[in-house]
């Protein structure tokens, strides 16, 4: 925890910019709360006490003034909730977090597509022409 600056946790060595959803994944993963809230308060600290007021830039320096480095409102922040996340995962209770994914059943493929070469749209097309990936017997082929 060393490493931590006025507004968050750079991401390497080579400058103090960092991005906020990284660093709230980062705080997400820490072993405890205490760990958590010290990197949580510093981006709560760049998103309250700077003067950049744009819509949540996720990209900005981590010291002196905290000022933005670019991007707004972008949907990365979705990252924010990580927390959320992990600690439902912890307690059992992913499947109210996020809903499972759920296999479907493998579609057979029809006896019409299993000769002849066809694009990935399903079109029939004749022998390939161009390199691209084709589909021939029902299996996608590199050609």
């Amino acid at each position: 925890m060393d490493k931590l600056k006025a507004y968050g946790l750079p991401l390497d060595s080579r400058s103090s910019w960092t991005k906020s959803d990284w660093e709230m994944w980062t705080a997400a993963l820490a072993r405890n709360n205490t760990n958590f809230f010290k990197i949580s308060n510093l981006v709560w600290n760049y998103v309250n006490k700077t003067p950049s007021r744009v819509p949540l830039s996720d990209w900005y320096f981590s010291d002196g003034q905290g000022a933005m480095t670019g991007f707004r409102a972008r949907s990365v922040v979705g990252g924010h909730w990580m927390k959320v996340y992990v600690d439902k995962m912890l307690n059992g209770d992913i499947g109210s977090a996020i809903a499972p994914i759920q296999a479907q059943e493998e579609q057979s493929i029809p006896d019409s597509m299993l000769d002849g070469w066809y694009n990935l749209s399903g079109q029939r097309v004749g022998a390939p022409s161009q390199k691209g990936i084709y589909i021939r017997n029902g299996k996608k082929v590199a050609y």
